[in-house]
């Protein structure tokens, strides 16, 4: 076995035992902040207390409010180590606009601070007096946006599934015949135990009504009638271009009737102990490049993931590519569209301008058909000089100006 592979492990008999509903919540209580209204359930755990409401059997949510709590999840913690997946569900109605990109509402959470899966809603991205909703792994923005526009004063029913293993979440809006049409987080490798179910207001969410709050480790636990037991692979292994050194991690969330089996395999070869939803590889070479794939299995049969390719780059960022080819990777909201490979331009500076201290400093480069800015922080004094040639190495969503 090699000496970088990292192994999950998967309790398969823990998992199946905890396939149920894990919280379920109607907000039946009589109007009044929550916090009071269902002081055994619901807990504030940040801001002003007993700011959020509940008012005719639903909750109330504002962006005028700054109140963040959470109810525990029956039969947790929820192990990072056990490479299961955590479901949700609710009903919404948005009665007042989120703003801009927003801020995250509703997310996952352990004992701490560690929000993972948070649901974001966003007018960026949508038609004028519309919205949309997204989720991040861990982040303030998005990073999957369900790619459907959203209107006032209509319920919508909210799915999520994030992996155990590495936090990365698929994001569903009104799912209908089962697991497709989901988006997936691109900022994973994060994981924390798993202890509860939060809401949080704060500025730009906009004004909504939250309902019908379910919890559990299986789809079925919190859909109804879509499929909610079929083998399926919900959320697909990416494909990676990194540094040597690096550690990485691929991972998938799949569906199905408990017991479900792992077997990862890289360039057709089954890789000896990879058995849980998620692999990592540490201290990546070379040798690790190639095409990943899981296989998952149950009674019912098995279901193959899509081909993740990791490619190693001994040094940074390989080849350089036009800057007009970075502009280009931009999705409909301005956001990078990949995260993860790391991109070398090369081009003249033309003007630059000290930021924060002797070492930050933010300069513009060009080549011939494209120019772009970037930020640079470095551990000494330099920087690059009108009409010198520099060459950059780094993820996307590290150039600005795109």
């Amino acid at each position: 076995m090699k000496k970088g592979l990292i192994l999950l492990t998967t309790a398969v008999g823990l998992v199946a035992a905890r396939a149920e509903v894990v919280l379920d919540e109607t907000f039946s209580y009589d109007d009044g902040p929550i916090v009071v209204q269902a002081a055994d359930t619901w807990k504030n755990h940040s801001g002003t207390s007993a700011q959020a409401e509940v008012s005719e059997g639903e909750l109330i949510l504002t962006q005028s409010g700054s109140e963040d709590f959470h109810a525990k999840l029956a039969g947790g913690p929820y192990k990072k180590s056990s490479g299961g997946t955590m479901y949700a569900s609710f009903d919404v109605e948005f009665t007042g606009l989120p703003s801009g990109s927003g801020s995250y509402f509703a997310h996952f959470r352990d004992d701490g601070f560690g929000y993972r899966a948070r649901i974001i809603a966003q007018t960026t991205g949508a038609e004028g007096g519309a919205f949309r909703i997204g989720v991040t792994s861990k982040g303030k923005k998005s990073t999957a946006v369900v790619d459907n526009d959203l209107h006032l004063d209509t319920v919508y029913k909210v799915v999520i599934a994030m992996s155990l293993a590495d936090a990365s979440t698929t994001l569903w809006i009104d799912p209908v015949g089962g697991a497709a049409g989901g988006v997936t987080t691109t900022d994973n490798g994060s994981a924390v135990d798993v202890t509860g179910f939060a809401f949080r207001q704060a500025k730009n969410i906009g004004v909504m009504l939250i309902d019908n709050l379910k919890v559990g480790t299986s789809l079925g636990d919190v859909t109804e009638g879509n499929g909610g037991n079929d083998l399926a692979i919900l959320s697909q292994p990416t494909s990676q271009a990194v540094l040597a050194g690096k550690t990485i991690s691929f991972s998938v969330v799949a569906n199905g009737a408990e017991p479900l089996a792992y077997q990862w395999s890289k360039d057709g070869a089954d890789i000896d102990g990879a058995t849980s939803s998620a692999l990592e590889l540490a201290d990546v070479s070379a040798d690790d490049a190639g095409d990943y794939v899981v296989t998952v299995s149950n009674a019912d049969g098995e279901v193959e993931s899509d081909t993740a390719t990791l490619e190693v780059q001994d040094s940074p960022g390989g080849d350089a590519v036009p800057i007009k080819h970075l502009r280009s990777l931009m999705d409909d909201n301005r956001e990078p569209s990949d995260t993860k490979t790391i991109f070398t331009a090369e081009g003249i500076v033309t003007t630059h301008t000290n930021m924060t201290g002797g070492s930050h400093s933010l300069f513009y480069f060009q080549d011939d058909p494209a120019g772009i800015a970037v930020y640079f922080r470095s551990g000494k004094s330099s920087h690059p000089k009108a009409g010198d040639k520099v060459r950059v190495s780094a993820p996307l969503a590290h150039y600005n100006g795109l």
